[in-house]
């Protein structure tokens, strides 16, 4: 025989230690003799491949390769292959902070605000804010924020002493730059809104400026206009109004306020006076694919204003979904396809006045189209009962179980395949589950049968031969392989028993058939047998006769030195252990004393020999339940 032995793989090429940055990549690099399996370690904390770690091996070279190195993976590293190891340390450097960006001057008028925005090659570095050499104080002008790389100092509401100098400081590095702050023109803070009035009424054309007390010019298209009857100028704080009384349609145009520096424009609107409606839509409710016609009436003074039909806000144009007619003063929208979607709120509108009313689209009835079969499962399994409608989406849907509603828990679940198929899933299936199923949707039914197959019923512990004496309680027990809901059945000799005050029937946990007979005299003896359904088992209860004294011990005087014999007479022989006692320490047999007993056990006799006056005692018989008792008395 000849034995070649693998030579142990050797690192011909050792881990060299590394160094660097914070966030960079870190590669260890060793080499074996032959290419065999290793074990990569920091510490003794085995490493496993992951987001940042991959592990490589390329025939002998074997490879460790650490992305966005942190500050904790600092630390030793081994490459271990059986006995042999080759370890180095990688070193994790802080990448120092600088500015990528420094601050930038920036301009801003008064009461506006500023950001003054830098830029660091770190996220999220620790800077400090300064202005004119003093560190910023907390003021709820100013907030400093910090997303990533970019650092912001954010100031609101601008005043005149906000300018300056403003630092950005990270560690050593720091950035300058100058805030200027402007004087603020007057502006609006709110421009006019175009306005629609009613003819006769009066009209509000209202801003608001960014000064109180700035003066202000009014025009109309091209002309100025001068407090008078009809324009009334309101001015209070920073709110400036313009009053237009009693409108007319030449008033109708286009309105400016003026501060010098900044302008608002705004229409204003003069209507003629509304028609009204003299029959208003009615509410509806039609069913899918038929043709709801909504139908109003306009006073006969504007039978030709436009008029606009919207559902749910949206204007609706003429299709072959919707027709729209005009008579005269007589307005009507025909829907036609009535389908779910089609149900909402329409609206007729005509020069600002409007009427509506609600559609509502019933669907079709649903009904059955296959309906529940009957179904046969073992106890304990899961059945499964489906049921098929005429449409998808039926809501009004419920499962009931011998009579009583279903829901979804953890042994009943409900579902819908395909739209259209109702499934209901029973398990952990019980006897009790047993009956009618039915699924009900709208006024249509669908019932089935389920039927659960209980496996036979076995006795696992029969019922063991009793033998007491009269007058003792009888117990009796019988196991079965599981709970059975038909009622057991005992008897003794063959004649039934009952639950009473002599017998006690009582089952623990389903399956353990319990009998107990109080006080059984000799009659009670017989046969005991335990049935249910096919399941039988029998045991006998032998009752023997309670032994009496028939004559018991009596009193001995004896003198020093003689004998002295203890007689007593039983009904019938003793099975159970006898014993005599001497002020209750058992009596052996011995030079001293002889236990003798004859007749078939019916007498027992006790000789006491060599007497002393110490000797002197209660003499006892035990035998099962009979005891008998007497004196020795020795004199001298």
């Amino acid at each position: 025989m000849l034995t070649v032995k693998a030579l142990p793989a050797k690192f011909t090429k050792s881990l060299r230690k590394e160094e660097a940055t914070e966030g960079a990549t870190a590669t260890l690099c060793c080499e074996l003799s032959k290419a065999v399996p290793v074990e990569w370690k920091k510490g003794s904390e085995t490493l496993r491949a992951g987001d940042r770690v991959s592990l490589r091996q390329d025939g002998t070279v074997c490879e460790l390769e650490i992305r966005d190195l942190a500050v904790a993976d600092a630390g030793e590293y081994s490459c271990v292959c059986g006995q042999e190891r080759t370890s180095a340390t990688v070193t994790v450097r802080a990448p120092q902070v600088v500015f990528r960006e420094p601050l930038r001057s920036v301009q801003a008028e008064e009461g506006a605000s500023a950001t003054l925005r830098c830029e660091l090659s770190q996220p999220n570095a620790a800077v400090v804010w300064s202005k004119g050499g003093l560190e910023l104080q907390a003021d709820g002008r100013w907030e400093p924020r910090q997303r990533g790389y970019t650092a912001e100092l954010v100031l609101w509401d601008l005043r005149r002493e906000d300018a300056g100098e403003y630092t950005c400081a990270c560690g050593p590095q720091a950035t300058s730059a100058a805030l200027t702050v402007t004087a603020a023109p007057v502006r609006f803070l709110r421009e006019l809104q175009a306005q629609e009035v009613d003819e006769g009424a009066t009209a509000h054309l209202h801003c608001e400026l960014s000064q109180e007390g700035a003066s202000v010019e009014w025009r109309k298209d091209s002309l100025q206009l001068f407090p008078c009857a009809k324009y009334q100028m309101v001015q209070e704080g920073r709110a400036a109004e313009l009053w237009v009384h009693r409108t007319e349609q030449e008033d109708a145009g286009h309105y400016t306020c003026d501060t010098g520096h900044a302008q608002s424009t705004a229409s204003l609107s003069v209507r003629a006076p509304r028609p009204t409606f003299q029959m208003e839509l009615q509410s509806m409710e039609q069913e899918a694919g038929s043709v709801a016609r909504l139908r109003c009436q306009l006073s006969e003074a504007e039978p030709r204003v436009p008029v606009q039909w919207l559902k749910e806000g949206v204007e609706l144009h003429v299709s072959p979904k919707y027709e729209i007619r005009r008579v005269g003063t007589m307005c009507e929208l025909l829907i036609h396809g009535l389908e779910a979607k089609d149900t909402g709120e329409y609206v007729c509108m005509a020069s600002g006045q409007k009427t509506m009313a609600s559609v509502m689209v019933k669907e079709p009835e649903v009904t059955i189209v296959r309906g529940l079969e009957d179904a046969e499962v073992q106890v304990d399994g899961e059945v499964e009962f489906s049921c098929e409608v005429s449409r998808a989406g039926a809501t009004a849907v419920e499962w009931h179980l011998q009579g009583l509603p279903l829901q979804n828990n953890e042994v009943t679940e409900l579902a819908v395949r395909g739209g259209r198929t109702h499934t209901l899933r029973l398990k952990g299936v019980t006897p009790e589950d047993a009956g009618t199923v039915s699924f009900h949707v709208g006024a249509h039914t669908s019932s089935a049968q389920l039927t659960v197959r209980v496996p036979d019923v076995s006795i696992l512990e029969p019922l063991q031969d009793v033998q007491l004496s009269e007058g003792q309680d009888a117990h009796f027990r019988c196991q079965l392989s599981r709970a059975c809901s038909q009622e057991a059945r005992w008897a003794l000799g063959g004649v039934p028993l009952q639950a009473n005050e002599m017998n006690d029937i009582t089952v623990e946990h389903g399956t353990l058939h319990l009998l107990t007979l109080h006080k059984v005299t000799l009659e009670d003896a017989g046969t005991i047998s335990f049935q249910m359904g096919s399941c039988s088992s029998e045991a006998q209860l032998k009752v023997t006769a309670k032994n009496t004294v028939v004559r018991g011990l009596e009193n001995v005087d004896a003198l020093e030195g003689g004998e002295a014999l203890f007689e007593c007479q039983l009904s019938r022989p003793e099975v159970a252990a006898h014993t005599w006692l001497l002020d209750d320490e058992p009596v052996r047999t011995s030079e001293n004393a002889e236990v003798v007993y004859f007749e078939n056990g019916l007498r027992h006799l006790l000789l006491l020999k060599n007497l002393r006056p110490q000797d002197s005692c209660r003499v006892t018989f035990l035998a099962g339940d009979v005891v008998t008792s007497a004196f020795l008395t020795v004199r001298g």
